[in-house]
């Protein structure tokens, strides 16, 4: 978009905000290209990681069945293998299986994210060689995934998004639609290398907690990493906390690699925010 056109837009804009105090300012349609001195690398999409163990000669396979498959399925554990690691065995396999076709629901990848963790902090399962070296294939297994569409999911409202913090290297996320999801959101997301996030239609009410650190997470990942983002249909009021203040530079930017901002049918307050961007990248 001509950035001399959308400033004279902005402008019309602010004087249609100084005669009307207090009203709320409804965008029909705000999708801008930030220009900044830093970019994001290409979006990555590769194959899951993992591999084939037919569990041949290992007692965790005794009496279990040693077809796979999938090659990133793991073999069902044996009776007698501990309860911990039978259903960290189970509900990963059930991921497996359900991400496949993208259908996966946030139960399973909720529970498997539970049972694994469960397992990692059972001595009797991390002392044994065979099943701790499954259980870094499933860890594996959740560092290859670096795209997640949960935008047909229905039951956000019952597990949460925890289970996202798993997945280390993810690059693409959308939780669009998904009305369950609001502020409380970000904490999950802060620590993950995303470059396109898409949280339109959902009840966040600001975006500038996603540049912050919380609780025992002590570097914010998609704050730096972050290219593309969707705010459309959303609470958000401000596009501020977006650009940053006047004086920001792209190194010191809340998102220095933002390139890609879409905020259609927000009731926006203010626009400032969009202003001194144009300001800016004018500059």
């Amino acid at each position: 978009m001509n950035k001399r056109r959308l400033f004279a837009s902005a402008m019309a804009a602010c004087m249609l905000l100084s005669t009307m105090p207090r009203t709320a300012l409804a965008t029909d349609a705000i999708t801008t290209n930030v220009s900044q001195e830093q970019n994001a690398g290409a979006n990555v999409t590769g194959p899951a990681a993992g591999g084939t163990q037919d569990g041949t000669g290992s007692d965790i396979n005794a009496g279990g069945n040693t077809e796979v498959e999938n090659p990133n399925k793991l073999p069902d554990a044996a009776a007698d293998a501990p309860e911990n690691y039978k259903k960290a065995v189970t509900w990963y396999n059930n991921l497996v299986d359900a991400i496949t076709p993208d259908t996966v629901s946030w139960k399973v990848l909720a529970m498997s994210v539970y049972w694994y963790g469960q397992a990692m902090q059972t001595e009797e399962i991390t002392s044994n060689d065979a099943y701790k070296a499954n259980l870094d294939k499933i860890k594996a297994y959740y560092e290859s995934i670096t795209e997640l569409d949960m935008s047909k999911t229905t039951d956000i409202a019952d597990w949460g998004v925890g289970a996202l913090t798993a997945f280390t290297n993810l690059k693409t996320l959308n939780l669009s639609g998904l009305s369950a999801i609001d502020d409380a959101v970000f904490g999950a997301l802060i620590g993950l290398p995303l470059e396109t996030l898409n949280l339109s239609g959902t009840s966040i009410t600001e975006i500038g907690s996603l540049s912050h650190t919380v609780g025992n997470i002590t570097e914010n990942k998609v704050a730096k990493t972050l290219t593309t983002l969707d705010i459309s249909d959303t609470k958000v009021t401000k596009l501020e906390s977006v650009w940053g203040d006047k004086d920001t530079t792209a190194e010191t930017a809340a998102f220095p690699a933002l390139k890609n901002l879409t905020a259609k049918n927000l009731q926006l307050v203010s626009i400032s925010g969009l202003i001194e961007n144009i300001f800016k990248t004018e500059n």
